[in-house]
């Protein structure tokens, strides 16, 4: 069974899937004069899966970064998405824990700070080849651009998220939202 436990403002979640703990916090979330209070995960996924292509994602020391994932196997849809739109609506589950669900655009483009507890722990990306430097590491949403590129957020050095395209076949860590 897949269980939440609240703990001084954030949930830990076991992913039974591969028996990975997952920590979510409340964030309380202003986007265009509204707040809601969204629940998200303070760390990258790590799940892979059984039967999963080696080219579907990348790994540099997973167990503490997460991993890298293309845009098309994050949101859990067939490899021909990569040069094709999906035209997504509502929210996409992908390859989030149960109860969870990938990010939309609006979901990711508000600032935080460090004080929320989410700090920006990713190690690089992917893009044609790993890159294992601190530089633009970036997180998938569930928003595509064209048939080809998809869009993610980066942190920017004042912990602000910004919305950025990236090339579907690109690898981006994937930090999921609980359900409402």
């Amino acid at each position: 069974a897949h269980l939440w436990t609240r703990n001084t403002g954030s949930f830990t979640y076991v992913d039974t899937r591969e028996t990975v703990s997952y920590t979510y916090s409340y964030l309380d979330i202003r986007h265009n004069n509204s707040v809601s209070i969204d629940t998200i995960m303070l760390e990258d996924l790590h799940y892979v899966g059984s039967g999963v292509l080696k080219t579907d994602y990348w790994c540099y020391n997973c167990d503490y970064y997460g991993m890298l994932y293309k845009w098309t196997f994050a949101m859990g849809l067939p490899d021909s998405y990569s040069s094709k739109l999906a035209n997504m609506s509502g929210t996409r589950r992908g390859i989030c824990p149960a109860g969870s669900h990938a990010p939309s655009p609006s979901e990711m483009s508000f600032s935080f700070t460090r004080s929320y507890g989410m700090y920006n722990y990713p190690y690089g990306n992917y893009s044609s080849v790993l890159n294992t430097t601190q530089v633009d590491p970036c997180w998938w949403t569930t928003g595509e651009y064209d048939a080809t590129a998809a869009k993610a957020v980066i942190m920017d050095d004042m912990d602000s998220l910004r919305v950025v395209t990236r090339r579907k076949t690109d690898g981006c860590y994937l930090r999921c939202i609980r359900n409402k």
